[in-house]
């Protein structure tokens, strides 16, 4: 092991210590506007006190500077984060993104839920870079096995995991591992019905929701009757197809439409039986109400656990069997996807094609103009990638990437299925510094990269850790206590200048305000050594 190395703070830019104040201790003195940051007890740490962020407000605000400049040249951010094991959105911990320009920088601890029916990405450290840069198309990334629909995306351990429909009397519902290169292993049909409809990373394991899906609700030939078993029961992989069953929430029906993780604990909306229920061990499930509604997707945001059924309404989760709806979606008869951009909770909708923001107090907006999204019909996934917000659509498969106020643009048309009535874009994930669609009708997963992104495709652990960014020549990379853990694909300096005007922002960025606490949060306008990180990284906890 390398020793540890003093550092040369010659190339420090900022330093927030958050020990006896919020402010730049660096030679810059950089002007930094503090808003409901605390100074507190730091949990056990040595370093006595540190910030506490509240995940919905707090957030340090540093003017720009001429220091800020990184422009095409390396950088180091370093910080100390704490977080709780039921902290389901860890947000943003240092950006400086110009989301007009598509240009700057951006570091966050994200979770993408609803997406559609999946958890895609869960307390996953992300860091990029963007100056407008998409170098590429939409890759095919190949077809798992049979695949009509790509129905659920999600990574762990690293890996990209699919959930897929197949049709036909013999068809069933796999659960694919994607190797690259378009190649797919069979992770194995645990449930015996057509579909793996959700998928979901709960206490260190991959689980998974089975459901039976009528293909006419795709306008596709219908599946023989011979294998319209309904599935419903959720699975824990535990090796290379090997499957434990972990029982069925509620008695009949359908299947598993959505699962998500909230508060530590792992919940699953039930199809057609209709309730949520909360995994209570072995292979039992409580059911905690909505039972007059087909759920359609569940997500987490400011700590409430929400969901969208049919209709038009979002609810909110107050405990025991009661929801409440936090308002009414007007051009909307079903609710889909969620997603949190910038601090602010959207939602994507059926039959006219819009997304709508979030405004607190039952207040909703559109974030399109009429008449909704790219003339189309359906707005299903929503996902966080490297600072923008993308979506999935119907009947023409069409991806968009939202660039403020209602402006969307398009992508990419993904799925090339000819002669067919309904093209979907179902599913999302980001892997490896990529975004990941999966399609209906020809069940393929396609990948697109915009600028750069390190990914840590596995959740952050709870407590304090030690946590970098680094930008090397022309790579980026994330390490966690020392350790790099993640590496971006390799690119051009010169092409990829981060500078931007607006104000650096600690705590807060392009996901959600962060929730929990920091302290010795730097960045060097240089690439640090291993030993300098760990020097940064000793002593602490």
């Amino acid at each position: 092991m390398e020793a540890v190395a003093m550092i040369d703070e010659m190339d420090l830019v900022g330093h927030w210590p958050m020990k006896d104040d919020l402010l730049d201790h660096s030679e810059n003195r950089l002007d930094s506007l503090v808003r409901d940051v605390v100074l507190a007890d730091a949990n056990g740490s040595r370093k006595g006190r540190a910030g506490r962020f509240n995940g919905s407000s707090a957030m340090i605000e540093v003017s720009h500077h001429a220091a800020l400049e990184l422009e095409t040249g390396d950088f180091t951010i370093s910080a100390w984060i704490h977080t709780d094991s039921d902290t389901d959105v860890v947000g943003d911990i240092v950006g400086k993104f110009d989301d007009e320009k598509r240009r700057g920088f951006n570091f966050a601890g994200v979770s993408n839920a609803g997406v559609t029916s999946s958890q895609s990405n869960y307390r996953n450290l992300h860091f990029g870079i963007d100056d407008g840069r998409s170098d590429e198309g939409w890759v095919d990334c190949g077809r798992p096995g049979n695949a009509a629909q790509v129905s659920s995306l999600a990574v762990w351990e690293s890996d990209l995991y699919a959930g897929t429909f197949e049709m036909g009397e013999e068809g069933l519902g796999h659960v694919w591992k994607y190797l690259g290169e378009g190649r797919w292993l069979d992770m194995g049909a645990p449930a015996g019905s057509n579909n793996v409809y959700s998928l979901c990373v709960f206490e260190g394991a991959l689980y998974c929701g089975s459901n039976y899906y009528r293909p006419r609700d795709s306008a596709l030939p219908p599946t023989p009757p011979p294998n319209e078993t309904p599935g419903g029961n959720v699975y824990r992989l535990d090796a290379p197809g090997e499957w434990t069953d972990c029982g069925r929430p509620g008695s009949e029906g359908d299947g598993i439409n959505t699962m998500v993780v909230y508060c530590g604990k792992l919940y699953a909306a039930h199809q057609k039986y209709r309730g949520v229920f909360v995994y209570e061990g072995d292979r039992n499930w409580r059911c905690v109400g909505m039972m007059d509604s087909r759920v359609i997707s569940l997500s987490v945001y400011r700590g409430e656990l929400l969901t969208n059924a049919n209709g038009s309404d979002v609810y909110r989760y107050d405990g025991g069997e009661e929801w409440t709806s936090i308002g009414s979606l007007e051009r909307s008869t079903q609710n889909y996807g969620m997603a949190i951009h910038r601090g602010e909770l959207y939602v994507s909708t059926w039959p006219q094609g819009y997304v709508y923001r979030y405004l607190g107090d039952s207040e909703w907006e559109p974030a399109c103009g009429p008449p909704g999204i790219g003339y189309q019909k359906e707005i299903m996934a929503l996902n966080i990638y490297n600072g923008k917000l993308y979506c999935g659509t119907l009947p023409n498969s069409d991806v968009f990437r939202f660039d403020g106020g209602t402006n969307w643009v398009h992508t990419g048309r993904l799925d090339p299925a000819p002669d067919v009535p309904i093209r979907r874009t179902w599913s999302m994930c980001v892997h490896d510094g990529r975004l990941y669609a999966g399609t209906l009708p020809s069940g393929r997963v396609y990948s697109y990269e915009a600028g750069r992104m390190a990914t840590v495709d596995d959740p952050l652990p709870a407590d304090w850790h030690h946590i970098a960014a680094v930008k090397r020549a022309g790579a980026l990379s994330v390490h966690i206590d020392g350790r790099c853990v993640s590496r971006s694909s390799e690119f051009l300096p010169s092409e990829f200048n981060v500078t931007n005007s607006l104000p650096l922002t600690i705590g807060f960025g392009t996901h959600e305000y962060f929730q929990g606490m920091m302290s010795d949060v730097r960045l060097y306008r240089r690439a640090l050594a291993e030993n300098e990180l760990a020097g940064l990284g000793a002593g602490h906890a």
